[in-house]
């Protein structure tokens, strides 16, 4: 699902405020907000209250789980100037000076937690998991679990390897027949034997 026309985003919003959406296999949740140009690959489902707001773009992988209440942010205020409030700046200047603005990525079966903040140029990698409450200020690499303000590497959820065979593999590219003919693969942990079965 990719939204990035102003008129059908304004449309969402009202659309989203009463009901869920979806669309090209994609679920958003009902109360949501969406102001910028958006992405979001099939089987990916966002719980309510999802607000996405700056001047950047963002990027949603294919099966991704979100969490309720998540901010997704791509722009700040520029400190350096005289205001930063971007209406005054509209009015004053005829346009809206940002500081850092930069598209905002996440990877395909990327975990948000409820009430996680993402600010402007993370990229989460793919299989990667943000806890709950957590404010995402830089990067997040493949299958690392992140928590807390600013957010930390907690632990890595697969070593290097089976991270590296699990991106190669890259499940959440098959068709769901494949899935389903490989249903054994998704029903048990991740190790080498389980992902040499499908390779």
């Amino acid at each position: 699902m990719l939204i990035n026309n102003l008129g059908i985003l304004k449309l969402t919003n009202v659309f989203m405020k009463f009901l869920p959406l979806r669309w090209h296999g994609a679920f958003v949740g009902r109360g949501g907000s969406i102001s910028c140009p958006i992405e979001i690959g099939k089987g990916t489902v966002i719980s309510n209250g999802i607000c996405v707001k700056g001047y950047g773009q963002v990027r949603i992988g294919k099966y991704c789980a979100i969490g309720a209440d998540v901010k997704i942010i791509t722009s700040n205020h520029d400190t350096a100037l005289p205001t930063m409030n971007f209406v005054l700046q509209q009015k004053l200047l005829g346009k809206i000076q940002p500081s850092k603005q930069g598209c905002v990525k996440l990877g395909n079966d990327v975990w948000v937690g409820d009430n996680v903040v993402i600010l402007p140029g993370v990229e989460i990698a793919d299989g990667a998991v943000i806890g709950a409450g957590s404010i995402v200020t830089k990067c997040v690499g493949p299958y690392e679990v992140q928590a807390g303000v600013p957010a930390r590497l907690v632990k890595l959820r697969l070593s290097k390897d089976l991270a590296t065979k699990m991106q190669r593999l890259a499940w959440w590219n098959w068709d769901e027949k494949r899935m389903i003919n490989n249903k054994n693969f998704f029903s048990g942990p991740i190790n080498d034997i389980s992902i040499d079965s499908v390779i």
